[in-house]
């Protein structure tokens, strides 16, 4: 029977679609390089020091956001340091939408079954989000905190302690291959991959009703 769904947050409950567009945007004006390019740029550099972060001795995600700004503000001179970008970026990860089917979690509610929402991301801007909203959820694990990151089993085991569940008893949600889908199936939990451009198992939170 059915007891919890434990949820991804970024791109799964949150659209991180444009995820640097912002500080991207900032850049644009200190270097008077346009916005794409910097988009472009700051993206190659993401992928550059967060290649496979997640299966490296446990460091939040600003140490590496830390390494990525020092080299474009080495590149290109700029006076501010790295924590003002970081800074920036953080307030802009906190305001980016959530999809339009967050709704559904108070279906979810109704039907008594808890929500636990797990991330591999930093605290600032995940609790700033959370809390300045009124989803429902029961539980909610970030990285930073728990300094673990998905796809390490101790982070999803952890999940499950939380809720006092087992894992028959669970659905995991998410949107990466890796770190969400594999991951989860590795240990033996059923998961759902959500993809809203139709490349998944679900491509909305209105298709779980299928599921509970």
């Amino acid at each position: 029977m059915l007891k919890a769904i434990i949820f991804d947050l970024y791109g799964t409950l949150i659209d991180a679609e444009g995820l640097f567009y912002e500080v991207s945007n900032l850049l644009s004006k200190k270097t008077s390089k346009n916005v794409e390019y910097i988009e472009k740029e700051v993206l190659n550099l993401y992928s550059h020091y967060f290649k496979d972060y997640y299966l490296k001795e446990f460091k939040p995600e600003k140490y590496y956001y830390k390494m990525l700004f020092n080299e474009i503000i080495k590149k290109y001179n700029l006076k501010e340091d790295a924590k003002y970008y970081i800074d920036f970026m953080y307030e802009s990860f906190s305001k980016l939408p959530y999809f339009k089917d967050i709704d559904y979690l108070n279906e979810i509610k109704k039907k008594n079954i808890y929500v636990s929402i797990l991330t591999n991301a930093d605290s600032y801007f995940v609790r700033k989000k959370i809390n300045s909203s009124q989803i429902y959820y029961e539980d909610l694990i970030i990285s930073e905190e728990v300094e673990l990151y998905k796809p390490d089993k101790r982070i999803f085991e952890l999940a499950l302690q939380r809720l006092n569940l087992n894992k028959e008893e669970i659905i995991f949600i998410g949107d990466n291959l890796i770190t969400d889908i594999k991951a989860t199936k590795d240990i033996g939990i059923k998961s759902l991959r959500i993809d809203r451009k139709g490349k998944g198992d679900i491509s909305s939170l209105y298709e779980l009703i299928n599921y509970i």
